[in-house]
Order: C-alpha cells, then sequence, then structure tokens
C-alpha cells in the first residue's frame, strides 16, 4: 500500500525547484491512459504511473504509459512484413550457441537460411575425448573423469571434477546446437571473443564487415548472472554482469546507423521493469540496454528495440524469479511461444516500439496444494498446465543450518536425504490424505553445490493414475533454466491402517529383500558379522572417517564390524534443529538425518575395508513403515554389502528398526561411487565438530 515513484530531474534545476516539484509530484494520482485493444489496468505493470521525468527547466511533465501491444493485430493489418529475412542476410548474435540466443537462431535458420555469425566467450568446442564419448548418465561421465584425472596424475577433488562435467555439457549443447543450425541450412560462423573487451569486440565486428560486406541484423544477448545481495556484493562482480550487457551493447550501438543495417534486438530482461532483489546488477544493465534502445532507434533507420524476456522455461532468465513475475500474472515462456513471439515481432514490429515487454500468462491454477510442511512450509507454489505443481524455494546456509555440517572442501553441498525429504513433501501435499509407502528408484543426474549465497530450488511433482488404491508422484528437483540434480517417484495408499500387519502390508515392506528380518534385536541383526575388535567409536567415525559437521553426525556407536556389514545405533533428528525458521509443530515426512545417517554406516565399513570414501549416487527402492505407527528417537541399522562390491561403485542394502525393533525403512539397492582421494575430506568434520548450535545459530 506505499505510493512509489521514480522522479528524474534535468541538472540545471535548483535544489529549491525540485524540492517544489517533488512536493507537487506527492499530490499526483494520474492514471495511465486506457490501453489499447481495450486491456485493463491488471495486463499491464502498473495501474499508476511510476516513472516520471521533469524537463525543459522543470516546465514540462513528462511520464512512461505501458500499454498493450498486440502483434497478431499487427500482422493482420500488415501482411508484407516491415522486415525481410532470407538466405542473403547476415545476422550477428552475441551470447554464444546455449540458452535463448540458441533457441532464437535455429528458428531462424530453419525459416529464412541466413547467415549467422554467433559470438561466445569461449571457442568453439572440439570433438568431444575418446573417455566419455556415448556415455550418457551423470554416474558413468563423472567415473569417466574421475578415472581420466587419476592416469593424469592430477588430485580429484569435488570441485574439479563437477568443473570438468559441467563443461562437458556445455560443450555438448554448443556442438549440438551448431550442428543443428547448419543442417537447417543456415551458415554458420563461431567466433570466440569477450565482448567486455571494446578493443577485441570492434576488432571482431571489422572483421565481419570485411568478410560478408554487410550486417543486416543484430541480436545481443549476451549477459552473466551473478545473484546476490547488495551487501554481498563484490564491485568485481557488479561490474562483470553489468559490462557484459552494457559495455558490449555500446560496441554494437555504433553499428545503428549502419546503411545496410534492418534490425538490432538487445536482449534484456522483465526485471528492468519490476527490479528484483539480489539482482542489482543485472536490473541496471537491463534497463540501461532498455533506455539505449530508444535513443537509438529515434536516430537509426533500423528498428532498434529492448525485448524485456519474461523467464523462459530454458534460457536467460532463472525459474527462480517465477514467484515474483506471478504476482503481475506472468507465466514461464514455453521455448516454442518463445521463438514464434520473437519471429513475430522482426517481421511485423512496429518501429515506434522500442521497449518490448514479453511475458506468458499464467494458466488457471486449480487444486494448487495448500497443505504443505517443513521445508516446503513458505514455498511458492504454481500448477502448470499438464496438472505439475511446483514448489518454489530459496535455499540458503543462514536458513538450512543443515548445509553448513554438509560441505565439500567448505563449500555447502545438498544432502541427497535433504533432497529425499523435499520431493516427499511435495508427494504428501499433492495426496495429503494418503499414506507414503515406498520411493521408487532415486538418481541423481547431478549435484547442486552451493557456490553462492543461496539458490532457489525447485520440486516438481506430478500426480500419475495408478490402478488400485495406490497413487504414484513423479517427483524431480530442479534449478535454474530446469536443469534436473534429484528425480525420483512416490508410492502413497489410501487403505486405512487396522493394527501393524495392515500397515506393514501397506507400507509395501512385505516386498522387502528375504534377508531383511521385518522384526529384529541388535544382537541377532548382527548375525553373520564376523565383527572386528576393537570397533570404532563415534568419535573415530567423525574424526576419521566422515566428513559430517554435529547436525549430521547421527551415528551414535557401532556395535558390529566386518567383511560382511556393519551395524550401529542412530538417532532421530526434529526440524527444528536444522532450520533458523520456524516450523511449528510440523515433522519430518522422511528424516533425512536419520536417513543420511543409515547410509552413512555404509561409508564407514567403506573407508574400513576399501579405504575410500563415498558419495552415494541413488537406490533401487526405499520401502517405508507406517509412520503413524512408528514413532521413536532411538534407532538401530544393519548394512547389508552386496557380494562383489568394489571401490569403483558399492552397492548394499540397509535395514533400519526402532529401539523396540520394528523395521522403520529399508534402503534397497543403495549404490555410491568412491574414491581414496577423497578420504581427505573427514579432516574437516574434525574441525567443524569443535563448534556448536545455540538456539539456531552456529558458533
Amino acid at each position: 500500500n506505499v505510493r512509489v515513484k521514480a522522479v528524474d530531474f534535468e541538472q540545471t534545476l535548483l535544489p529549491s525547484q525540485i524540492a517544489k516539484l517533488v512536493l507537487t509530484e506527492m499530490d499526483a494520482e494520474d492514471e495511465l491512459e486506457e490501453n489499447e485493444g481495450g486491456a485493463s489496468n491488471a495486463q499491464v505493470a502498473q495501474q499508476k504511473r511510476v516513472e516520471i521525468g521533469y524537463v525543459n527547466d522543470g516546465t514540462t511533465r513528462v511520464g512512461l504509459n505501458v500499454k498493450l501491444a498486440d502483434i497478431e493485430t499487427a500482422k493482420s493489418a500488415n501482411q508484407t512484413p516491415a522486415i525481410s529475412v532470407d538466405s542473403t542476410s547476415v545476422i550477428v548474435i552475441t551470447g554464444g550457441a546455449r540458452g535463448i540466443t540458441a533457441e532464437i537462431a535455429l528458428d531462424l535458420a530453419e525459416q529464412f537460411q541466413p547467415q549467422l555469425i554467433l559470438i561466445g566467450r569461449t571457442p568453439e568446442p572440439k570433438d568431444e575425448p575418446a573417455y566419455t564419448a556415448g556415455l550418457t548418465s551423470m554416474r558413468d561421465l563423472k567415473a569417466a573423469i574421475m578415472d581420466q584425472l587419476k592416469q593424469s596424475g592430477q588430485q580429484v577433488s569435488i570441485a574439479l571434477v563437477e568443473s570438468q562435467y559441467q563443461k562437458l555439457l556445455r560443450d555438448r549443447e554448443i556442438r549440438a546446437n551448431l550442428q543443428a543450425m547448419r543442417a537447417a541450412g543456415s551458415k554458420v560462423e563461431y567466433l570466440p571473443v569477450d565482448v567486455r573487451d571494446d578493443q577485441a569486440f570492434e576488432a571482431v565486428i571489422e572483421l565481419i564487415v570485411t568478410e560478408f560486406g554487410k550486417i543486416d541484423g543484430i541480436i545481443h544477448g549476451a549477459g552473466v548472472i551473478e545473484d546476490a545481495f547488495v551487501k554481498e556484493k563484490a564491485q568485481a562482480s557488479f561490474e562483470r554482469v553489468f559490462t557484459t550487457k552494457v559495455n558490449s551493447a555500446r560496441t554494437l550501438s555504433k553499428l545503428a546507423k549502419g546503411p545496410d543495417l534492418k534490425f538490432m534486438f538487445l536482449f534484456s530482461s522483465v526485471v528492468g521493469r519490476t527490479g528484483n532483489a539480489g539482482q542489482c546488477d543485472y536490473v541496471s544493465a537491463n534497463e540501461v540496454l532498455n533506455k539505449l534502445a530508444v535513443t537509438l532507434n529515434r536516430s537509426s533507420s533500423a528498428r532498434v528495440a529492448s525485448l524485456m524476456w519474461g523467464p523462459w522455461n530454458a534460457g536467460m532468465a532463472q525459474p527462480e524469479l517465477e514467484s515474483l513475475f506471478a504476482k503481475y500474472g506472468w507465466a514461464m515462456i514455453a521455448p516454442a511461444a518463445g521463438r514464434k513471439a520473437f519471429v513475430d515481432d522482426l517481421l511485423y514490429g512496429q518501429k515506434d516500439q522500442a521497449e518490448l515487454v514479453i511475458v506468458a500468462q499464467l494458466p488457471a491454477s486449480t487444486g494448487v496444494p495448500t497443505d504443505k510442511t517443513v521445508r516446503l512450509e513458505d514455498a511458492y507454489t504454481r500448477q502448470l498446465e499438464d496438472g505439475t505443481c511446483e514448489f518454489e524455494s530459496v535455499l540458503s546456509p543462514d536458513v538450512d543450518l543443515y548445509l553448513q555440517d554438509h560441505t565439500f572442501d567448505g563449500v555447502p553441498v545438498m544432502p541427497m536425504a535433504m533432497a529425499l525429504e523435499m520431493m516427499a513433501e511435495a508427494a504428501q501435499a499433492l495426496c495429503p490424505e494418503m499414506k507414503m509407502t515406498a520411493v521408487n528408484r532415486l538418481e541423481i543426474p547431478a549435484g547442486i553445490v552451493f557456490d553462492s549465497a543461496s539458490k532457489t530450488i525447485t520440486v516438481s511433482a506430478r500426480k500419475i493414475d495408478n490402478p488400485g488404491q495406490t497413487s504414484l508422484v513423479e517427483t524431480v528437483v530442479l534449478t535454474g533454466n530446469k536443469r534436473q540434480h534429484f528425480k525420483t517417484s512416490f508410492e502413497l495408499s489410501g487403505l486405512a491402517a487396522n493394527g501393524n500387519a495392515a500397515a506393514h502390508r501397506m507400507s509395501g515392506l512385505v516386498s522387502i529383500p528375504a534377508f531383511v528380518p521385518t522384526t529384529a534385536t541388535m544382537d541377532s541383526i548382527a548375525q553373520g558379522i564376523k565383527s572386528m575388535s576393537p570397533l570404532p567409536t563415534r568419535q573415530t567415525v567423525y574424526t576419521d572417517y566422515m566428513f559430517h559437521g554435529p547436525l549430521f553426525q547421527g551415528i551414535t556407536g557401532v556395535s558390529a564390524l566386518g567383511e560382511e556389514g556393519i551395524v550401529g545405533e542412530l538417532k532421530a533428528s526434529k526440524p527444528q534443529a536444522c532450520l533458523s525458521r520456524s516450523t511449528g509443530s510440523s515433522e519430518w515426512t522422511i528424516d533425512p538425518i536419520l536417513l543420511d545417517s543409515a547410509m552413512q554406516l555404509a561409508g564407514v565399513w567403506a573407508r574400513q575395508f576399501l579405504d575410500i570414501t563415498v558419495l552415494p549416487t541413488g537406490f533401487k527402492k526405499l520401502h517405508l513403515g507406517d509412520r503413524d505407527l512408528i514413532t521413536a528417537d532411538s534407532y538401530f541399522a544393519r548394512v547389508f554389502i552386496t557380494p562383489g562390491t568394489t571401490a569403483r561403485e558399492l552397492t548394499c542394502d540397509v535395514a533400519v528398526y526402532t529401539k523396540a525393533g520394528a523395521l522403520a525403512f529399508v534402503i534397497e539397492g543403495l549404490g555410491g561411487i568412491g574414491s581414496k582421494s577423497l578420504n581427505r575430506l573427514s579432516n574437516q568434520a574434525s574441525s567443524s565438530n569443535q563448534s556448536t548450535t545455540i538456539g539456531g545459530t552456529r558458533s
């Protein structure tokens, strides 16, 4: 309910003149003009003018009016395109061969076969190395990268493996996009240059003009994002984000009056109009592009426009901005719709439209879950057209305290168990009256590394039709550009529980591996293990074997350890200890600390018998007991090592019991990949043991 304006004054005005105009402006309540096409004020960005300027020595007041521009009407009125593009056209595109620019370049290639000159920061990737060729899964690719690093004598680290893995994916995307453009009939040149380097960029532009004799069109899509709040934003980071867009646009602006130029589109973002917390540099750069387009369009015979894109499903805008855009009634732009919008505006857009906001409308939302708990309690929730529900949350070590205790080389990494908990909360929200009974095949296409102050995580959940009394919910954990990190599906039953037998039938515990008893004691479950002596103590586990900090130190003791497996005591956790914000009386759907601690036992076994540190890669199935009937603070677990397991790929099954001997859950087919070089991570656990948690604050 706060009235906000930005008011600009000419520098020649005296302070007394400015003061008088400000007082006048406080009383101005002018509405926006009637929108073209009868659009209501709810369909535009503001209901009142928020940008005001005083010019002509303060005697003239001007304001920005936002109107609906219907491209379909323009197409009907102008059968002949205002701008023609064909195989003789030369189009320069900054931003490389990925994201939005690649989407649009491919569309232009398919429709018009122009000469395309793509400009990116990195050289065009060479052929993929033989040791990863043909591999598709994250596990196989990272294993191959680790093997190659070992063979080349380099030290294997999580950061280095992840860096090479990400570069491999980027190179594959660029190669595939360039190949598709050429296959569509366009001649494609890819030129590597840092567009922030004015001299280098100008030299490339001169080379293009010399080689092709003209430039018909320019699409400026270059940009980087380094989000951080102002208090955490370094000057160098601000300048990288700002100059990547602005310096390069300044260089390109010298071409605006070229005799052959037909169009110049500067790719901006809608946040240039709305603003967005954590993006002071990105917002500033985009607004400069917006106003630069207006200035250039006035003095150029070509059409110069700034396209303020809303978020694409794959492209320059991050899905974490969706909750902001949704407040304006905007949704993610489907790539096909975005490509069509660009071509329509290229061919039929009006010369006087230099600042354009292009967004997608939100679909009607029905059945959006409201019964959310624990980590997703404050998530922004939306429903897509296919019925998928998305839960969007911003995670940071300040709120998600558990991240401080799950780090590799000091960098927080998303625990698999916490990702599973978030997916379980989403699945339960879709089926609030049903009981969760099993989790099917958890996969980890890519980990989540918190290399910035925060990350926005989206959990996508979709209910699948399933005959009988069981519902199936497919879930995926996503980050920017819809990148998948964790994926699995949940089984939920609507059968009522009438005692333990019914609960076990409902939970699916009858389908567990035959060698796992449904009831046990700590002594009986250890039978068959030729245990070593002395056994490692809890202190030894978290000082010499594991990298986990205090919140994740859920192993309270080891009672048996031999080549056949390991038995240990575990403790449960509460959400209130893991999150700095209140979660009310909510309880975990699947206790992530208890689950992670059970998997840690397998890690202890691997350190003892294989001398490697193992990281989980997923599991075949998680069988769940009835949560209403199994409530305990203390548990014990047995890890059944799969015969023939190796250091390259550890596999096992894990059974977890309450102290009273009731089977709580079974992890079937737990997989992991390990390396001796990662043993160094155990050193960080001993140092983090010195910290304590007081009132939710680490000290």
